[in-house]
């Protein structure tokens, strides 16, 4: 329900703390009811791999391809241009 740097952030009581436990695991208890064995499966796999999806590319984890911290912008469309021409790289 939250993540631990969450929890660690906001100063939790000893029986917050408690509270929360027995509602990931009431939560939990209850998911395992709603969701099929193929989703629960999904769902551990995504819980393995963390939050914000697949693992940075490139050397170093910096993502130096498209989208990453390189430089490089590969497919990304060009930025839409204001109205009044304002922000136009030179030479245009």
């Amino acid at each position: 329900m939250l993540p631990p740097f969450v929890r660690d952030d906001i100063s939790l009581t000893e029986d917050q703390k408690k509270q929360i436990a027995e509602l990931e695991a009431d939560v939990k208890s209850k998911l395992t009811k709603i969701l099929t064995a193929e989703q629960k499966t999904q769902c551990e796999k995504l819980m393995e791999r963390g939050p914000g999806g697949p693992p940075p590319r490139g050397p170093g984890g910096r993502g130096e391809g498209p989208g990453g911290r390189g430089g490089d912008d590969g497919d990304r469309p060009p930025r839409p241009r204001r109205p009044d021409g304002e922000g136009r790289p030179q030479g245009e």
